[in-house]
């Protein structure tokens, strides 16, 4: 039994081990790199967007008890308890993803249309540039996240462009986001070591390959200078020899 006990716990322990891994995600070089180049271009725009507002009255119930018949003949306190000034972050971001997809949805049941997606995409993006303020921009965890979520908006609105224009510029309208530009959808990827390895060995080929071709317009450049002089000179030799011979001096060679 101890030794089983044992072997449980050590299972346990490794596991709380990698879950914070896990949450985090694993961050590739190629994003680090590509958060470097963009960085503050990004954050720039950020900050300059004024986005949605959502006027949000803290004496209401929370999420899943303002349909509640037994709140609304409770005590104060208790509806103050449950109210959202009480809430938990976690309670208050879900009340508010609860606003936008109200607020942005076609039918009465939908829930992941591109408008929701992008709208609930804006609202995460104003939570971590917020928390990244808080931090004055030291973490790099929420700054990584913070790209990503602007990737995944970005992604989405060119999507939305393409499919319905009416519907993107009423979007742009209702987030508040009129001085958004389109952007690339593949700002950065993550490649596997694999696809990095042929990502090199083709532009190593590539490289040598035009290497090559300029050694051999150089060689052919030279030969080319070498058969013109040889034929040039025997040109003239041919040219002597008749004078030699006595012919007629109407014979023409070709030159050039």
């Amino acid at each position: 039994m101890t030794s089983l006990f044992r072997r449980t716990i050590f299972a346990q322990n490794q596991i709380f081990k990698v879950m914070p891994v896990m949450v985090r995600g694993i961050i590739t070089q190629n994003e680090k790199d590509w958060i470097k180049e963009n960085s503050k271009k990004i954050l720039e725009k950020v900050k300059n967007e004024k986005s949605i507002e959502l006027n949000i009255e803290k004496s209401l119930p929370q999420l899943y008890f303002n349909k509640s018949s037994q709140l609304k003949n409770a005590n104060d306190v208790v509806k103050k308890i449950l109210s959202l000034d009480y809430a938990s972050r976690e309670d208050f971001k879900r009340y508010e993803n609860y606003l936008i997809q109200s607020e942005f949805q076609r039918l009465p049941n939908e829930q992941d249309s591109l408008e929701i997606q992008i709208a609930l995409h804006t609202i995460n993006i104003r939570r971590m540039s917020k928390n990244l303020e808080d931090f004055n921009g030291k973490n790099k965890t929420v700054e990584f996240f913070l790209y990503r979520q602007i990737h995944r908006r970005d992604r989405l609105m060119l999507q939305l462009f393409y499919k319905d224009n009416k519907r993107y510029e009423w979007l742009k309208n209702k987030l508040n986001l009129c001085g958004y530009e389109l952007q690339e959808a593949d700002a950065y990827k993550r490649v596997t070591r694999y696809q990095k390895f042929i990502g090199e060995v083709k532009k190593s080929t590539r490289e040598k390959r035009l290497a090559k071709i300029e050694e051999m317009k150089t060689e052919f450049e030279e030969k080319k200078k070498k058969f013109l002089i040889e034929r040039n000179e025997a040109l003239k030799e041919i040219q002597q020899e008749i004078k030699n011979l006595g012919l007629d001096d109407d014979i023409q060679l070709f030159r050039n």
